[in-house]
Order: structure tokens, then C-alpha cells, then sequence
């Protein structure tokens, strides 16, 4: 909100904002500005969230330096920045919100102009023809978002070590490596990992992983949350 009033000179009162959070209606770049923002001071929240959920370990409820402890290496905690380099990371959520903002929303402001105002739009300026045109798009959209979201997810979860050798249990902290507690039945992997020995190098090289190791069916994993997502955004 501040970064909008600010730099954007958008009035937190916005009556068709109200209530949700959405981003401000201050045209195109301003958009776009607003979304890489966001990106940026996130990143770490989708980071450290991805992990979470991954993590075989049972994280304290109470104790979030000590449950950072184990989802961050030693680099990352001493280093927090380098998240930003975690490879490919970075560059996959841009192109995400370059699609989304210079594609889908630009094609909304030409094809549906009031939905894209400030005031709130009635039903008879709405065109239904442009507005199953722009639902399709964002449909199909999904071939494009959909992989893009799959890699950002392996790439979030790809720990930054200070060299390939890098071994986080053995070059931990004293008291770093005490022995933690796991789910039941944690031998048996529900989400496979890869192996910190051979990290993904980047947004192509882990593209190009996944269709020859796994078959590029991975990259649709939960296809339709995307779909929904991309074609509710038209009333957003």
C-alpha cells in the first residue's frame, strides 16, 4: 500500500478494490511495477512456505528461528539475499508476471476496458462474446503459466549451499544439527526431492530435466488450479 501511494500516486480508497486485495488500478506500467514489487519482497515468503510444506520434519509451532534453522542452510541464513540467486528462481517469476501483466491483463484492458476501471462495471458493458474470447485465452494460457509455476516450485525448494560440495548437516552450526523430529512413515518419500548434489542450473536446464527424467505431464501437475486462477483473474 505504501509503495502504491508513493510511487504509484494511487488513493488506498479505491471503491472497486475494497474488501480484496488486488492490485491498484494505475495503468499498465504501473501494474506491472506493482507486480515485480511484490515479487521481490515475497520471494522469501514462497521460498520458506514451499519448503515447509515439503520438509519431512515437524516444524515447532512457536519457535520460527529454530524451524528457519532447518528449512534455510547456513548460507542462506548468514546470506538471506541469496535466495534471490537461487538459479533460475528469480527469472521464472518474472517471466510469470510478464505473461500475466503484459499479456493477459493488456489483452482484458482492450477487450474488456470496463472491467479494467475504477468504477464498478454493470452487466450491459460487458461484452459476453469478448468476455468468452478473453476466458478461452486465459484457458489456453494455461499450457504457458502452468510450467512456469511447476519449475518456480522445484527451484523454490532447491537449497543454496556455499559451494556444490556443500553438505548442511555436517557444516552446521554447533547445536545446528541436533536430531530432529519426523512425520510417521518419512522413509517413505511422498514428494521426491532432488538430490542437493545435482541441483537444477537454471529455468531452461530444469525445464529440459523434467521432460527427459519425468515426462512433460509433470510440468501440468495441478493444471486446473491454474485455469481457474488465470480465467477468474478476467473479474479481478
Amino acid at each position: 500500500m505504501v509503495f502504491s501511494a508513493i510511487f504509484l500516486n494511487t488513493s488506498p480508497d479505491n471503491r472497486r478494490n475494497h474488501g480484496v486485495y488486488n492490485a491498484p488500478t494505475s495503468g499498465f506500467w504501473g501494474t506491472l511495477c506493482y507486480s515485480v514489487f511484490l515479487m521481490l519482497i515475497s520471494l522469501p515468503a514462497v521460498v520458506i512456505t514451499y519448503r515447509a510444506i515439503t520438509t519431512p520434519h515437524r516444524l515447532p509451532y512457536f519457535r520460527p528461528f529454530y524451524a528457519l534453522r532447518i528449512l534455510l542452510t547456513p548460507t542462506e541464513r548468514t546470506k538471506p539475499w541469496i535466495l534471490y540467486l537461487t538459479p533460475g528462481l528469480l527469472a521464472t517469476e518474472l517471466l510469470h508476471i510478464a505473461y500475466f501483466v503484459l499479456g493477459l491483463r493488456t489483452l482484458r484492458h482492450l477487450l474488456l476496458p470496463s472491467l479494467s476501471g475504477t468504477g464498478r462495471p454493470s452487466p450491459e458493458d460487458v461484452s459476453t462474446t469478448k468476455l468468452i474470447i478473453y476466458c478461452a485465452i486465459a484457458f489456453i494460457s494455461t499450457t504457458i503459466l502452468c510450467p512456469l509455476e511447476v519449475i518456480a516450485t522445484k527451484l523454490a525448494v532447491q537449497r543454496n549451499h556455499a559451494s556444490p560440495e556443500f553438505n548442511s548437516v555436517a557444516q552446521e552450526e554447533e547445536g545446528d544439527a541436533e536430531e530432529l523430529a519426523e512425520y510417521s512413515g518419512a522413509e517413505e518419500d511422498v514428494i521426491g526431492l532432488r538430490s542437493e548434489e545435482d541441483p537444477y542450473l537454471g529455468l531452461v536446464d530444469c525445464f529440459q530435466r523434467i521432460v527427459q527424467e519425468e515426462g512433460w505431464r509433470a510440468l501440468y501437475r495441478g493444471w486446473w488450479v491454474t485455469m481457474l486462477f488465470g480465467t477468474f483473474g478476467a473479474f479481478a
